[in-house]
């Protein structure tokens, strides 16, 4: 679910609901890893999906401002338990979305509606389950 005041993201992810935030240096950071070095390229050339080792970094580096201890291994752990039970483009796109939202890789409002989109089909998804 998108925080609409600082442009995290809560995601349940190593057992605990966790918030996923970037900002300019989180974006360097992730540049950093990849292999191009450009984050904007990297999505671009590939129809904004992450490879599944470029989504573990982006991941991991989103965390880490919550715990700078965090390792990529543990972020890998987590992401690998994630998608046992949730499809990975749906990681994917709340990923890169909220990555958008810091503005270097696009419209923000975009990115926005995205994540108020994917929060309206949990939303409806999570009635529909109570209701079975």
């Amino acid at each position: 679910m998108i925080n609409k005041i600082d442009g995290s993201i809560s995601l349940n992810i190593g057992g605990e609901n966790r918030k996923i935030k970037y900002n300019l240096n989180a974006l360097i950071e992730v540049e950093s890893y990849l292999p191009s070095g450009h984050l904007f390229n990297t999505l671009r050339n590939a129809d904004f999906m992450l490879s599944t080792t470029n989504l573990v970094t982006a991941v991991w580096v989103g965390l880490k401002y919550q715990n700078k201890k965090l390792t990529r291994e543990s972020a890998a752990k987590w992401v690998e338990e994630y998608l046992q039970e949730n499809p990975m483009n749906e990681l994917n796109e709340m990923i890169v979305a909220t990555m958008g939202l810091v503005g270097t890789i696009g419209d923000v409002s975009m990115f926005k509606d995205i994540l108020v989109n994917k929060k309206t089909e949990d939303d409806i998804e999570g009635k529909q389950q109570a209701v079975q």
